[in-house]
């Protein structure tokens, strides 16, 4: 019932065993606490195949009751408890390591309740060392909250990353010391990235501004919030905009920095005014034969996929399928690559058949979309399922 109080969100039984393994959970005490409506059962649902199904069954406590649980420990009894739940969901030695494993409780499984619980608990632990002016574990922690959110944003996770790192951004203003300045700006430039992610314009751009005067990142991640500020300027629209914060970066480039180089050429390639779209893939070809050359597999993707919306032929399809080759790819490529195949594969230009194979696959795209909350990825892929159930079907397209 305490350790429980301590996770907002609940938690799987399975996991909560695994927790203390000096202080083991009996499977007897669980039936009590439900007779008593101490605790209840919620359910964790993910989407496949275009329904909910239940992944895991959570045990929760109500909020009021965890609101008192919570008040008779003092400061250093939550303080611990909150760090050991931290160990269960980052992996032993959590504080030592370079790199935090988000998987440590539920093995390569996505549980956004388990990040959410992660996050409260460092959130605390991070707040308690504030207050006491424990600069050097608020260094630390702040280490921690940036490989955390980064690994999110790693896997795609667009959605919860969104969340959680907002919340562990929120005590930015509490943290005084100059020695959190590098860890904080890292963290703040994270936030930035999964708002512009999240399509929050307005917010990732006001940072990436202030990142930008601020100067505490390295030079690498400045022409970073660079390319994001002209990445944003493209959806809104201000071509302009974004042209000239492709030359900034170029301005600012060094020799090395052979890969800004190519984004910020391609930034000027996507939102220059054409005559006709012929002109268009020439520039943009320009700029993939350049970018092929470095092997950087995020800008050859979106080279590709951005010389897509205007070439719909059987060649650009085979470059969508070589790069859907690549190993390792990330979800969100994937994703982005399947979608734009499917679209070209449906086109008037080519209205090819979608096999089973095929179908499954733009299914995926939907869920993945759904789950994220990629809006355009997913009404894309709901068109053509639905087109093609129609057809199936035998009723008329009212799409």
């Amino acid at each position: 019932m305490r350790l429980l109080s301590f996770l907002p969100k609940g938690e799987t039984f399975k996991s909560i065993v695994r927790f203390d393994t000096t202080k083991p959970f009996l499977p007897a005490s669980l039936p009590i606490l439900k007779s008593r409506d101490l605790v209840g059962t919620d359910y964790y649902y993910t989407f496949e195949e275009g329904k909910f199904v239940v992944m895991s069954s959570l045990i929760r406590v109500p909020q009021a009751y965890r609101n008192y649980v919570i008040s008779l420990s003092d400061e250093e009894e939550r303080r611990s408890l909150y760090s050991d739940i931290c160990t269960m969901y980052f992996g032993r030695d959590w504080l030592l390591k370079n790199d935090v494993n988000i998987y440590a409780a539920h093995k390569g499984e996505y549980c956004s309740f388990a990040f959410h619980n992660a996050s409260v608990a460092l959130k605390q632990l991070l707040s308690y060392s504030i207050r006491n002016q424990k600069w050097n574990e608020v260094v630390r922690y702040l280490r921690i909250a940036g490989q955390f959110v980064q690994q999110l944003s790693e896997q795609s996770f667009f959605y919860v990353a969104n969340i959680i790192s907002d919340e562990l951004f929120s005590l930015e203003k509490d943290i005084l010391c100059d020695e959190a300045k590098a860890p904080l700006a890292y963290l703040k430039y994270l936030v930035a990235d999964i708002k512009r992610m999240n399509d929050d314009y307005d917010g990732a751009e006001r940072m990436f501004l202030e990142l930008i005067d601020e100067r505490i990142l390295n030079h690498d991640k400045i022409l970073s919030c660079m390319e994001c500020l002209a990445y944003i300027y493209n959806k809104l629209g201000k071509n302009d905009k974004a042209i000239e914060m492709a030359d900034k970066m170029l301005s600012e480039c060094k020799k090395r920095d052979e890969t800004h180089k190519c984004v910020a050429e391609y930034i000027k390639a996507k939102n220059k005014s054409y005559d006709d779209d012929e002109k268009r893939l020439s520039e943009l070809n320009r700029v993939y034969c350049k970018v092929n050359k470095l092997e950087n597999r995020t800008i050859t993707i979106n080279v590709v996929l951005e010389m897509a919306w205007y070439d719909h032929s059987k060649k650009m399809l085979k470059k969508i399928e070589k790069l859907l080759q690549y190993p390792n790819i990330i979800s969100y490529d994937r994703m982005r690559l399947l979608s734009m195949k499917y679209q070209i594969m449906t086109s008037p230009e080519l209205d090819e058949p979608l096999t089973e194979t095929d179908i499954n696959n733009v299914r995926a795209v939907y869920t993945y979309s759904f789950m994220q909350m990629l809006t355009q990825m997913m009404q894309r892929s709901h068109a053509i399922l639905w087109e093609h159930y129609a057809k199936k079907n035998g009723f008329p397209n009212a799409y």
